[in-house]
């Protein structure tokens, strides 16, 4: 499944108020849990995959897809 701005914003929000800025009940880091549903350039996953702050993760998702939609 493709990650948009729309389904990113959907998945913080919800992982913020589910689990706070830290690992959800499983142990997953916010960044763990977006590479399993969608589809993320592995170049992206290896620069933020080990990030355990879910804002900072965010930011960083954020950050690329504005990067990736200001290239075509």
């Amino acid at each position: 499944m493709e990650l948009t701005y729309s389904k990113l914003n959907t998945e913080y929000l919800n992982w913020s108020l589910e689990n706070g800025d830290g690992r959800n009940k499983d142990g997953l880091r916010f960044t763990q849990h977006i590479d399993h549903i969608y589809d993320v350039p592995h170049s992206w996953m290896v620069l933020i995959f080990y990030i355990n702050s879910c804002e900072k993760a965010y930011s960083e998702l954020l950050k690329r897809l504005y990067e990736l939609e200001y290239e075509k």
